[in-house]
């Protein structure tokens, strides 16, 4: 474990005591990004560049178990993307699935909260776009 904790843009970063290999359970803030060694008096502050992952949310049940949504929505991708947040709205991969995690009568059961979800979610709604438009990923409109 690196003992980083990804959290609104800032890494909280576990003090180990180098003299007895004791870890301890309190917390000290850092910049986010920055890799820093430190230490007083036997504790040493241990950091390392880039955002740690967060652990992924608990897999949903799909319970339109015929849609779209559940062939789609696969735990890779759910791992993913579970905590990902539209920049416009705070929207997330659970909401844009909620109507087919909730009902079991849905075809598609996935909606855009924002632009945004397009993109941040592409890895979901791109392949369900092109299945349900029997489209190719390189397909193109022209008008």
């Amino acid at each position: 474990s690196s003992g980083i904790n990804a959290e609104y843009g800032q890494h909280y970063f576990k003090q180990i005591n180098l003299r007895s290999g004791i870890m301890f359970g309190k917390y000290t803030k850092a910049v986010y990004g920055a890799a820093a060694v430190a230490g007083v008096g036997g504790l040493v502050l241990i950091a390392r560049a880039g955002a740690a992952e967060p652990a992924p949310l608990p897999f949903p049940k799909i319970n339109s178990v015929h849609s779209l949504v559940a062939k789609h929505v696969t735990k890779d991708k759910w791992d993913k993307l579970s905590h990902v947040k539209t920049k416009t709205s705070g929207f997330t991969l659970s909401q844009a699935i909620a109507c087919a995690a909730q009902f079991d009568n849905q075809h598609v059961g996935i909606y855009a909260g924002d632009l945004d979800s397009y993109t941040d979610f592409a890895a979901v709604f791109d392949p369900i776009i092109q299945e349900y438009h029997g489209i190719k990923a390189d397909a193109r409109h022209t008008s």
